[in-house]
């Protein structure tokens, strides 16, 4: 355990959400295969935490040729119910079942913080919290965490229990913390939230902005 460094950890991207208020105002596929600037959404969130991680896997149903250009790793749903984030998150536990831990991150959030990676774990070994979660402005954001892989058949179990599939109310059964990370510095002086998510055209529109402007 002592010899854990967080860019060893793996992290899985979870890219299984079904875009349906994108879609709901007329831009049709995944959301996080719209083009931001001249490449997808997620190649920009790819690029960030390949400057962290060492291993990077994509969890999704998609079909591999979809995929394949980001040349990484695609893992498919390994739990038979559809439970939103928490099946996702269940599939990266056991794919990186021989590790301690995984980080689970969201295919539609461009713009992480380039020390996701090393606060979430500095966070994990100073209190052994079962997962970490990353927040910012007071707000945490339940895809973002960090979790023990053991965790893997208690929430198999609770989920095949029929439980809400929140993945906060699994983390209330275990022992949870959380890291805050400050908003990020723009050209012009404004400020980001590092966990800006791209849900509907008009967030897409401002991540283009945004983009435009970012200093780092």
């Amino acid at each position: 355990m002592k010899d854990i460094k967080a860019r060893h950890i793996p992290v899985v991207i979870l890219a299984g959400g079904r875009s349906s208020r994108m879609q709901a105002e007329g831009l049709s596929g995944d959301k996080y295969l719209h083009l931001l600037d001249d490449k997808p959404v997620i190649a920009h969130l790819i690029e960030r935490l390949q400057l962290q991680a060492d291993h990077i896997a994509l969890n999704s149903n998609q079909v591999q040729s979809v995929l394949s250009r980001f040349a990484l790793p695609v893992i498919a749903d390994q739990f038979a119910y559809n439970s939103g984030p928490l099946t996702g998150i269940l599939t990266a536990m056991r794919y990186a079942k021989e590790q301690a831990f995984v980080v689970t991150a969201a295919a539609d959030t461009p713009f992480i913080p380039s020390d996701l990676l090393e606060a979430l774990f500095n966070r994990q070994q100073a209190i052994q919290s079962d997962v970490v979660f990353a927040a910012s402005n007071g707000a945490t954001h339940p895809t973002f965490g960090l979790w023990r892989t053991h965790l893997a058949e208690k929430l198999s179990t609770w989920l095949a229990q029929g439980h809400k599939p929140s993945v906060i109310s699994f983390a209330a059964t275990i022992k949870q913390s959380t890291v805050d990370f400050p908003f990020g510095t723009l050209s012009n002086g404004s400020s980001y939230d590092p966990f800006f998510n791209i849900n509907e055209p008009s967030d897409l529109i401002l991540a283009r902005q945004l983009l435009k402007q970012l200093t780092i």
